[in-house]
């Protein structure tokens, strides 16, 4: 199995991956800037369709790794408007 992707979109679902979690990182950081978290949510989501459209074509383990990533940004979603009470 290969680990680079070689299609644009598991090219760019495993760079919009990699740049949600810098930015995931710099809010864990610096806890008061709530719009990096919401451009880091968007970028995954975006993220998480590319590699479901890159897993189409080819499989590879960071595309896994993306869809994986993805799939654990909108549970988190869920869970914290289902559940926490702000």
């Amino acid at each position: 199995m290969k680990v680079v992707p070689e299609s644009s979109a598991g090219k760019w679902a495993v760079g919009l991956t990699s740049a949600s979690i810098v930015l995931l990182v710099i809010f864990l950081l610096f806890e008061t800037m709530g719009f990096i978290l919401l451009v880091a949510i968007l970028l995954e989501l975006a993220a998480l369709v590319l590699s479901i459209k890159a897993l189409r074509k080819e499989r590879t383990i960071l595309t896994y790794c993306a869809l994986i990533f993805g799939v654990v940004v909108i549970l988190f979603l869920l869970s914290h408007s289902l559940f926490i009470q702000d």
